[in-house]
């Protein structure tokens, strides 16, 4: 311990007082007594006598640990007693408070309650020390050697302990005990790293004793000790599959017989083994994971030189060599049912009909807790509290999901474990002693190892003979979810919590969270899961108590309430002790949540049959605030209501859902891979999974929670499973939100899924059937889009649909230019997601040289700012969600709540109530009656509103009512006069909402559809430009006046008659009559002949309504036959109005139109067309299908039914009585008939009577031309016409080939004037970085975060050209952040500026050179990005704040390589360039090949330690103040020499003011003269007492240095124009003094420049191992920094680390405008990842940490893409290298 005793002895030296001052010095963290004993001894030694008085106690609390211990020394005890070191006060502030002596040392002070008047003290800790050490570990071991050490030696030493601190804690305890056991004992490198690997085993690592380790061992670069860590952590026998255990018996059996250590030569009992046998046994059981613990530590004494002979390292099928793991991520159900159903389904794929078993063999687990050891027992015992956590979340989930059945090959498949005690949650503590290990300082993430194999009945594991060689089905996965993963959370707060868990325990808890209303703010489940963690929970309030307290005396009715809250306490208590000891799927299995939230329910339906008076209404409350978590428990007895609410996971209404939820997903799976494996079909088990998890969010928990007044408190968030709840009128939350995907490691971590990018769930293929319609409609712009996103909820469906909509484009035409702009308009609130976009951009655009996609990125507040960044003539926006809640309430339901598909509650359908013709409001109805609980707790809360009447038998539907108010009406209004179609995607906007009641609007509603999205829950409506539609009408006059010859009055008039229809009809009807280049005319007909007629059939129904099947193609996703031309026309749904039952009938409808001669084989195609609608829908619709997605089909059938509005008025009671009916949709309870017609209008069938045929039970019209007439002109009196030929043949050709080219024309004249419109004139701008012949891309990302604020900025570009030329170009162009489209605001002029002769009649000097020609286009190339693009730092770019440089990274990771390639860079510039270098890696002999050939003769090695320090620090520099010159004054000089020299040796103020006394009093002696041995002189001449301390730290430097004469020529060193490189060679002097003659050097430098610098001429100083130096205000560097910039300086900072310097020197270091950061250390990653984001660290760790060597990440502004100057996003860059430059 001794080299502790003399650091801290050391210190506290340092921190000697000054007069009338005194030190309080805190040593903690030393857990045996001894050290303080040691210290305190030491101490009163060094001072005794002293002019300084001490005084020295340990701690009261301390002592009494010390002295309960065992192993404590008596004589320690003795020690400390006898010379009064111990605190005789209860509090060590006491002491503090004395100030009676010089220096205060306070001992073991941790565990004191009373630290805070200790906060300033200063502290010496183990930690402390060894951060003091700063890696440096043979400081430690100087005195171990009996000759000095060299720097190899020194080497050798630090690396074989970092080398070792990789693995395990460093400790500095440790280390001290082994350098007095050594002391004295080696007398070469050699000896010590023998003994270095014979003292493992005291680290946890085996000996390395038989083949010692040598120096060269610690040179490589692969860890010497990886292996034997890899062996005794267990992680080398991980992969261990039943074929290579085999390997390894056969391996240790055949080494028995021939191996050098089996036999009895090798003194096996001193390993405590019997011999070679026994060391197998152990060997192997270690190896299977038996006895882990027990066998580790059996091993850990064996010598590893035995076991590396024996293994040989390496356990590998020799042809598959390294087994690779598959990262899965996500929930603990998704991910083991995900990894299970791949294997079943390569069993399927192997065609393995033995298959029997799928089982799961965990392996280990890595664990993040925050640190990374467990060297105490409060980390201990946090350690196993995590682990233990996730083990309740996740024991018992393999026997869940053998709940349902699986299937394959027609057999029942067993998923099992055979590690079935890994997540027991009882043996948590065994496993963290053994299996589950604390994650390294670097992972963010935890790791569960695991296998899964497929497996015979037998339990044999299954082979596959895919490809040319078998392999085992055994395949390898690590689980990786982050410490804040939201499941996490569902269960930790109540499964610790002792109120709970203890036998016999019975609560009613309300949870309290002071933070409570910040929540309602939240818009991110990270947001809220940091508050959340870091805030407490408060479950001391028990309702149960309340309760008895208050109705002890009441009537029996109300105090039965008593016994009811026992019994729900009790059950409460006991779920949550079976969650702690068992774990929560084990919970789903037995009846213990279901008797919880039973019991619950029997308190609502006590509650609903009694009339409470005025003074019982609480209990309501009590019901109501039960199990909830409110900001405070009292608002029951103050009678008030809360603000806000979270409804945790454990709530009953939650944990029902959640039960359910988790039953419905593998219930849904099993299901589905039944169906597949019975029609010997394959899934994509992902796409599968995802689809069922969406399916089954819970979006919310209850419907409402009461308010204040009558009003009621609607969602206002999910996160996980916690739902927060508040008056939207009140917060700032938004509903929707742009959901930030990449929140962890997106951008450049590998485990990120490009895939999921592009993943097309049906969110996206709603918006891709948009663009596909619209590229129908206005063919000739399909490449050419712009597009605009108005408050998305999220970005990946966007991404996903125009990916695949370019790709199409892509697929059927390889050359087609694809131009498209994305404008993405979001409330300031939802910002975020630039990071998603641009990677998305990266992956899939980069490499596409004709693809040209461009994003806008904005924020708007209101319709004022929304109209200035609308783009004008935009193809189509995109509206979502834009009706808010008006109000909450509560209407009657319609009948009693029954439900025929219990099984089947998702998923979660808000639907929207029926319409009636005089709706003017939507009404979405929250209530889900298929959860009891959540209904039952409605009724309590709206009888608490509506206390009068008790319900009795009354229910209720909860609903949210919406209305478009003026502002969404000025709103949809803009979007039409800027685009061409609106969009509306909304849960209950409808046409008939959206035109109001106005009878006349700017635009026309051209397609309807419902059901859309991922849960079915969104209405589509498509409105239009009245002017797209008047181009209808004139296409169709023309139409009509071919076919049938009609007077212009008839056609008129049949015109305006289809336009009506049209508009009143659902899908897109209209859209399809505006492209005429294919049939979709002939469709658009039918649709609206086939309204017109069914109008004329007689029908007593009250609903009735035509679906248009090609806007439902979501119902067909699922069918074998996917093409349009397989699907019917329409769906005619119609409600009989007699009977109970809701009755239904749906009647398919395919209709032609076409000559009648080719009849038949119309016919022929439209049966095949009727019979496969036949057989999708009748299979959705059925109510008694035993489907698990019924639910989600039901509410399909509803929501189409609900938007056709109904005859009746919304007051009357047929409307009430229909809305019963319509909404037992959901619950399965209606009858449906199918029927099937087939429509043949034949445009030249003779006759005036419709003639019906039967095919296959479908009935065949065949309409004649007179009945069609009489349809167009509302008529019942017409005349056959003849039809010519050539029209009959245009009429019924499929393709439409006749009238194609001339529709095409004039469409294409049409678009092309709104092109023209649009279309700007960009010309690219050239920049140095690179030309558009050299880009591999042209994708412009281009996300402005500001919104028109700068709307009026002109930014201008100057290209600069030769000089022998006379013209330069400057490009301005107008910068509208709207990025209008229309060519007023988006014309780019180019002007051309002459310049005259007289500019170019004398050749300008060198600074006007580089200042007005020269300087601008200076930039230095670093590398390439990851697409092959140029990184370049604009050295001299004006735009650039400085030209500082900023580089940091660990060693050997490419730095000075990097630096090297950019000074040569700068070189060709002709800009000179100084290096200080003191680590010797620019020494001549060290510098890079190409660099030395490249620079040739303009390298300048100075070596100082020859030529001598070429300056005088002791010079007074002449200074200008306000225009006067004079030299500096004395007390300028000696305050830097003090402060310098005070840096470097950490001097005190004592020794500061010694030193600045001298140097005063030497300059005032010697003046010019004045030298560092006059300061020598000066100091022993000094009576202050410092100042000897100073002279025998600083005499190495005293006496080995030399100033030289012969002054340094900083102009020719820095204004140079050859580029030459000075490299002041530092080389043979100790580090001190490197850094000493650096500061005095840059100092000299400073003042030079500061009289003959400009920013016009600047030159590059680099300063490696920046951390050494002084950064402080008042040093050169701090000088440099904050104002270097205006005097030419650009100091390139290059240092491994940053954490050794104070926080203001690393503040002034980062004001760097240019920052390359290579791979960090493990400490420094989290740091940097910061730096990098400040929001959100956790972007950058992954990349941070994979970086490669020679690749760093480029921060700073540059020159983009555009062409313009700006900050650059962080950009990952490879250095190019001399051979590529």
């Amino acid at each position: 311990m001794r080299y502790i005793i003399e650091q801290i002895c050391e210190t506290i030296t340092e921190k000697q007082p000054g007069t009338n001052d005194e030190a309080i010095v805190l040593v903690n963290g030393f857990e045996q007594l001894e050290y303080y004993v040691e210290l305190a001894t030491a101490l009163e030694s060094q001072y005794n006598g002293s002019k300084y008085s001490i005084n020295i106690k340990l701690a009261k609390k301390k002592w009494n640990e010390f002295f309960k211990s065992s192993s404590t020394k008596s004589q320690d005890i003795q020690m400390m007693q006898q010379h009064e070191w111990i605190a005789d006060k209860e509090s060590v502030t006491f002491y503090r408070n004395q100030h009676n002596v010089d220096i205060l040392v306070l001992l073991g002070t941790e565990n004191e309650e009373d630290t805070g008047g200790l906060a300033n003290c200063f502290q010496i800790t183990p930690d402390s020390l060894l951060s003091r050490l700063g890696g440096s570990y043979h400081k430690i071991f100087k005195k171990c050697f009996t000759l000095d050490l060299g720097t190899d030696a020194e080497q050798c030493i630090d690396k074989a302990y970092k080398s070792l601190f990789e693995y395990v804690p460093a400790d500095i305890c440790k280390l001290s005990n082994f350098a007095d056991k050594w002391n004295g004992m080696f007398s070469t490198i050699n000896e010590f790293c023998e003994e270095f690997g014979k003292s493992l085993q005291v680290w946890g690592m085996p000996n390395r004793v038989d083949i010692p380790l040598k120096p060269s061992d610690f040179s490589k670069k692969r860890n010497i000790l990886r292996d034997e860590r890899e062996f005794i952590s267990g992680k080398f026998f991980q992969c261990l599959s039943q074929k290579k255990y085999s390997g390894l018996q056969k391996k240790v059996a055949e080494y028995e017989l021939n191996g050098h250590y089996a036999g009895s030569s090798t003194n096996w009992l001193a390993y405590g083994l019997a011999n070679y046998k026994e060391f197998s046994k152990v060997l192997l059981e270690f190896a299977r994971g038996e006895n882990v613990a027990e066998n580790r530590l059996r091993l850990l004494k064996v010598d590893y030189s035995i076991v590396n002979d024996i293994l040989k390292l390496k356990i590998s099928d020799p042809k598959n060599g390294k087994i690779s793991e598959t990262s899965v991520t996500g929930d603990p159900l998704t991910v083991m049912l995900s990894t299970a159903l791949s294997a079943l389904q390569e069993a399927k794929k192997n065609n393995k009909v033995e298959i029997s078993k799928i089982q799961f063999h965990f392996k280990d687990a890595s664990i993040v807790t925050g640190y990374t050891d467990i060297d105490d027992p409060e980390k201990k015992e946090l350690f196993v509290e995590i682990w233990k956590n996730i083990c309740i979340h996740v024991n018992g989930i393999f026997e869940f999901i053998n709940q349902s059945e699986w299937t394959a090959f027609g057999n029942t498949i067993d998923i099992i474990c055979d590690t079935e005690e890994f997540f027991d949650p009882k043996k948590a503590d065994i496993q963290t002693d053994s299996i589950v290990s604390v994650a390294t300082g670097t992972n963010t993430l935890n790791k569960i190892m695991f296998d899964v194999s497929v497996l015979d009945n037998n339990g044999n594991m299954l082979i596959s003979n895919k490809g040319t060689e078998d392999k085992a089905m055994d395949y390898h996965y690590s689980w990786k979810f982050s410490p804040d993963a939201s499941w996490l959370f569902d269960f930790k707060d109540i499964a610790s919590e002792e109120l709970f868990v203890n036998a016999g325990a019975k609560n009613v808890p309300i949870g309290v969270m002071k933070c409570v209303k910040n929540t309602t703010v939240m818009r991110s489940e990270e947001e809220f899961f940091d508050l959340y963690g870091e805030e407490s929970v408060d479950f001391s309030f028990d309702l149960t108590k309340l309760i008895s307290d208050r109705l002890r005396n009441a009537e029996y009715e109300v105090k039965q309430y008593i016994v009811s809250f026992d019994h729900l306490g009790a059950a409460f208590c006991k779920l949550v002790r079976e969650i702690s000891e068992t774990g929560f799927y084990n919970c789903l299995r037995s009846n213990v949540i279901t008797t919880f939230y039973q019991q619950y329910t029997k308190i609502a339906d006590s509650i609903l049959q009694y009339k409470f008076s005025e003074n019982q209404e609480w209990i309501k409350d009590t019901y109501l605030q039960a199990f909830t978590i409110l900001d405070s428990a009292h608002y029951i007895v103050d009678e008030a209501d809360p603000e806000c609410v979270i409804i945790p996971p454990w709530h009953p209404a939650a944990i029902q859902k959640i039960k359910d939820q988790k039953r419905f997903l593998i219930d849904g799976l099993s299901q589905k891979m039944a169906e597949a494996d019975q029609a010997n079909l394959l899934l994509n088990i992902p796409n599968l999974i995802e689809h069922f998890t969406r399916m089954t969010e819970i979006q919310s928990t209850i419907d409402l929670f009461p308010a204040k007044g009558n009003d009621y408190m609607g969602i206002l968030g999910t996160f996980g499973n916690f739902c927060v709840y508040g008056n939207e009128k009140y917060t700032t939350l938004v509903r929707t939100r742009v959901k930030d995907i990449l929140r962890k490691e997106a951008i450049y971590d590998e485990e990120f899924k490009a895939s999921e990018l592009t993943q097309m769930n049906d969110d996206a293929k709603m918006l891709y059937d948009v663009l596909l319609d619209y590229h129908k409609a206005m063919p000739s712009v399909k490449c050419s889009l712009n597009i605009v996103f108005l408050n998305p909820p999220e970005l990946q469906p966007i991404i996903s649909a125009v990916s695949k909509y370019t790709k199409d484009i892509r697929i059927k035409d390889e050359t087609a230019a694809i131009n498209m702009k994305l404008s993405i308009l979001v409330r300031p609130e939802n910002k975020g997601g630039k990071n998603y976009l641009t990677y998305w951009m990266d992956e899939y655009f980069s490499e596409d040289k004709n693809t040209n996609v461009r994003i806008y990125m904005n924020e708007w507040s209101n319709y004022n700012e929304l109209s200035k960044l609308m783009p004008e003539n935009s193809d189509i926006v995109f509206n979502m969600d834009l009706l808010h809640a008006a109000s909450f309430h509560f209407i009657p339901s319609p009948g009693k709540t029954t439900s025929k598909i219990t099984d089947c509650r998702f998923p979660i359908v808000y639907k929207p109530s029926p319409l009636s013709k005089t709706s003017t409001k939507r009404k979405i109805e929250l209530t889900q009656t298929q959860f009891s609980v959540s209904f039952k707790y409605s009724q309590v809360a709206r009888y608490k509103k509506n206390p009068e009447n008790a319900p009795m038998e009354a229910e209720y539907l909860a609903v949210r009512e919406t209305a478009v108010d003026e502002e969404t009406k000025r709103i949809i209004d803009l979007l039409h006069t800027k685009a061409y179609w609106v969009v509306c995607i909304d849960k209950v906007m409808d046409g008939a909402l959206l035109r109001g009641k106005k009878e006349e609007t700017p635009y026309n509603i051209i397609g309807f559809s419902t059901g859309k999205g991922m849960y079915g829950q969104y209405n589509l409506t498509i409105t239009a430009r009245n002017s797209i539609l008047e181009t209808v009408e004139r296409k169709l006059k023309d139409r009509l006046k071919r076919l049938f010859k009609w007077q212009d009055t008839n056609i008129d008039e049949a015109v305006q008659i289809i336009m009506n229809e049209a508009r009143g009809l659902d899908g897109i009807s209209l859209l399809s009559a505006v492209n005429q280049t294919s049939t979709n005319i002939h469709e658009f007909m039918a649709y609206v002949l086939t309204s017109l007629r069914e109008k004329k059939v007689v029908s007593n129904s009250a609903l009735r309504v035509i679906i248009h099947l090609d806007s439902y193609k979501h119902w067909f996703d699922n069918s074998e036959k996917e093409e349009s031309s397989e699907r019917p026309d329409f769906l005619l749904l119609s409600v009989d109005p007699d009977g109970e039952a809701l009755k239904l009938h749906a009647e398919i409808l395919e209709c032609k139109i076409a000559s009648y001669k080719n009849a038949d084989q119309h016919i022929e195609k439209a049966v095949r067309q009727v019979e496969h609608g036949f057989n999708q829908l009748k299979s959705l619709f059925d109510p008694q299908s035993t489907s698990i997605e019924r639910r989600y089909w039901f509410a399909q059938l509803y929501r189409a039914l609900v938007f056709a509005q109904v005859t009746f008025s919304d007051n009357s009671e047929e409307f009430f009585e229909l809305s019963g009916k319509l909404r037992t949709i959901l619950d399965g309870n209606f009858e449906i008939d199918w029927s099937g017609n087939i429509l043949g209008y034949w445009i030249d069938m003779p006759g005036n009577q419709e003639e019906t045929r039967n095919i296959n039970d479908i009935a065949v019209h065949h309409i004649p031309q007179q009945c069609i007439q009489e349809l167009l002109l509302d008529t019942s009196n017409s005349t056959y016409i003849d039809i010519d030929k050539e029209i009959l043949d245009m009429v019924d050709d499929e393709l439409g080939s006749a009238i194609k080219k001339e529709a095409e024309e004039e469409i294409e004249k049409e678009r092309q004037a709104i092109i023209n419109r649009r279309k700007i004139k960009e010309k690219e701008i050239e920049t140095p970085i690179q030309t558009t012949a050299n880009r591999k891309t042209v994708v412009e990302v281009e996300l402005p975060v500001e919104k028109h604020k700068e709307a009026d900025t002109q930014l201008v570009q100057t290209k600069q050209v030769a000089p022998n030329n006379v013209i330069a170009t400057a490009d301005i162009i107008q910068n509208q952040s709207d990025e209008s489209n229309s060519a007023e605001q988006k014309v780019a002029t180019e002007q051309t500026i002459v310049l005259s002769d007289a500019n170019l009649d004398s050749e300008p000097n060198r600074d006007e050179m580089i200042s007005n020609t020269f300087l601008n286009d200076v930039r230095i190339l670093i590398g390439e990005d990851r697409n092959g693009n140029d990184v370049c730092w604009e050295f001299g770019h004006k735009g650039l704040s400085n030209r500082h440089l900023l580089i940091t990274g660990t060693s050997g990771q490419g730095k000075t390589y990097c630096i090297q390639t950019m000074l040569y860079e700068l070189s060709k510039t002709n800009i000179s360039m100084v290096v200080f270098d003191y680590t010797e890696g620019f020494r001549r002999d060290q510098l890079e090949k190409k660099f030395i050939d490249k620079m040739s003769s303009r390298i300048d090695e100075q070596v100082i330690y020859f030529t001598g320090v070429p300056i005088n620090p002791f010079k007074r520099h002449e200074i200008e103040i306000a225009g006067m010159k004079a030299p500096e004054k004395i007390s300028d000089v000696a305050q830097r020499i003090a402060s310098t020299l005070t840096h470097v040796y950490d001097f005190g103020e004592q020794q500061f003011a010694a030193i600045y006394e001298a140097c005063s009093s030497g300059l005032s002696k010697y003046g010019d003269q004045m030298n560092m041995k006059y300061l020598e002189s000066e100091l022993n001449a000094s009576t202050n007492k410092a100042a000897k301390t100073v002279v025998s730290k600083m005499l190495p430097f005293l006496h080995s240095v030399e100033f030289s004469n012969t002054q340094c020529d900083w102009e020719d060193i820095l204004y140079n124009t050859t580029g030459k490189l000075t490299i002041f060679q530092l080389t043979s002097f100790v580090r001190d003094i490197q850094v000493i003659i650096t500061e005095f050097m840059l100092w000299d430098m400073w003042h030079y420049t500061k009289k003959n610098g400009s920013k016009d001429k600047p030159f590059a100083v680099v300063l490696d191992e920046a951390q050494n130096l002084s950064h402080a205000d008042n040093s050169p560097s701090g000088m440099i920094l904050t104002e270097g910039r205006k005097f030419g300086w650009s100091a390139w900072y290059a240092t491994q680390s940053l954490k050794v310097l104070n926080d203001d020197e690393v503040t002034r270091l980062m004001q760097s405008a240019f920052k390359l950061y290579f791979k960090p250390t493990d400490s420094e990653i989290i740091p940097m990842a910061k730096q990098l984001n400040p929001n959100d660290a956790n972007e950058w760790r992954s990349p941070l940490s994979n970086l490669k060597k020679g690749e760093c990440i480029v921060v700073g502004d540059r020159i983009q893409r555009d062409g313009i100057f700006k900050p650059s996003r962080p950009t990952l860059t490879h250095v190019t290298s001399f051979e590529e430059r």
